[in-house]
């Protein structure tokens, strides 16, 4: 029985073990990029377009096909009936000799014929207006914007995971500091107390202390509803069981946060709106339409193939059971002359599309800059609001033990005491929000700019 109980406890204790998650920045980031079901299907989509590069290649190649063809002549048939004037009809011609050498030879009873023609042919385009080529220009072009927007999903999803992450340590570290702050209405409560049975304060002040630790009591109360909610979100957007128990790890935070920057110079803002990758998608899908302007228009052009046929062939009635071979050697101009008006139609819609995707590239990439900016501004914004909170919580925190001393000494009351815990607390509740905001605008300012 005591082996037995052992075996239970290692299951159990590995079944807990199993169901803890601990997240960092960096390790969140990458099990949102790896759980997101459309970075999957987008990963699929780049994969398609790898094949579709592969098979535009292949209209350069020739192309191979073998035909391989049986009949077979059951009945012998009987010699023709020629009726009319026949007098212009040349009987000396080959042509009219083997049929009458054909027939001439079948009797009623002969055994069937059997027929085979085998052929391999090869057919090589020559020449195609441009059109292969162009349609391979076509395939890469899109290969290379499905990539771009498979990284911009990755960059999208390593924000949100970022944001949900970070928000889950802020309700963490929010609900330490109700905690501090009702552990400290304890301990004063606890004073006060005795105080109050010694007969030296009155009990209003010890019930305006207990007021004050309801309110914190209730504040926890709240921030580990937000942090439970946070969690389960978190969890959610990375596709892992709700009932996991998430532990963070922030000691490498501020590890990603880019430099430090004042004013961005106009030529670096015009090369991040460049370099961005939706801005990129867009400028070759509109590479894309020009090209297939290009393909349209190359179909006003002749097309030239070449083909070689080789066969083997039984058709030789004079060696019927032999099978001969013979080859022929053909180039092939196809000229298009007239098709409606179909193909300058397509030309005039394709012309139309491209219109309309240069201003749409026009306005994102104006959003884009005005993203830039404003993530720009606010990473810059939120460093100088880290920094001043830092230095709140430290003058809070100064001003708290200066109070306490204070109240022990009788020269302030409790009003004033519990005042300056409440700025200690709402400063340190101003710097989680502060720390959050400065990891959040590093994050925002990365994928801005497409870093």
């Amino acid at each position: 029985m005591t082996f037995l109980a052992l075996i239970m406890l290692s299951l159990a204790n590995n079944a807990v073990f199993a169901e803890t998650l601990v997240l960092s920045p960096q390790s969140v980031v990458e099990l949102a990029q790896k759980q997101s079901i459309m970075i999957k299907n987008s990963s699929y989509t780049v994969k398609s377009s790898k094949y579709s590069k592969k098979q535009a290649f292949t209209a350069f190649l020739p192309m191979v096909n073998g035909n391989v063809q049986y009949s077979r002549l059951d009945e012998s048939p009987s010699m023709p009936s020629f009726t009319g004037d026949m007098t212009g009809i040349d009987w000396t011609d080959s042509v009219y000799i083997k049929l009458f050498n054909f027939f001439g030879n079948l009797k009623i009873g002969d055994p069937p014929l059997n027929m085979w023609n085998m052929s391999v042919s090869v057919n090589q385009p020559l020449f195609l207006g441009f059109r292969a080529l162009n349609g391979y220009r076509m395939s890469e072009k899109a290969l290379e914007s499905e990539q771009l927007s498979h990284q911009r999903l990755l960059d999208e999803a390593r924000l949100t995971a970022l944001q949900l992450f970070w928000g889950y340590v802020s309700a963490l570290e929010g609900a330490g500091v109700t905690a501090e702050t009702r552990s400290w209405f304890e301990n004063l409560i606890a004073n006060q107390q005795a105080l109050y049975e010694s007969g030296l304060i009155i009990e209003h002040v010890v019930l305006k202390t207990k007021a004050g630790l309801t309110q914190a009591k209730l504040a926890q109360i709240q921030a580990g509803h937000a942090a439970d909610y946070l969690r389960e979100a978190l969890l959610l957007f990375l596709n892992m069981p709700l009932n996991m128990t998430v532990q963070v790890d922030t000691n490498a935070a501020g590890a990603v946060v880019p430099a430090a920057a004042g004013e961005l110079p106009q030529s670096l803002l015009d090369t991040l709106v460049l370099k961005r990758e939706d801005i990129r998608a867009m400028s070759l899908k509109l590479d894309m339409l020009k090209l297939l302007r290009t393909v349209q228009l190359g179909a006003y052009l002749p097309s030239l193939f070449g083909a070689f046929n080789y066969r083997f062939a039984n058709d030789n009635y004079e060696h019927i059971d032999k099978l001969d071979p013979g080859w022929t050697a053909s180039v092939i101009m196809n000229v298009p002359i007239f098709d409606w008006g179909k193909n300058y139609r397509d030309v005039q819609k394709t012309d139309c599309q491209i219109a309309q995707l240069e201003l749409g590239l026009k306005a994102s990439q104006e959003r884009v800059r005005a993203d830039i900016l404003q993530a720009h501004r606010k990473y810059a914004e939120s460093i100088e609001q880290f920094s001043l909170a830092q230095e709140g919580v430290s003058n809070a925190k100064r001003a708290l033990e200066i109070a306490e001393l204070q109240y022990q000494e009788g020269a302030i009351t409790h009003v004033e005491l519990h005042e300056a815990r409440k700025e200690l607390t709402s400063a340190q509740a101003n710097m989680i929000m502060a720390k959050t905001g400065r990891e959040l605008a590093a994050a925002q300012y990365a994928v801005a700019t497409g870093r």
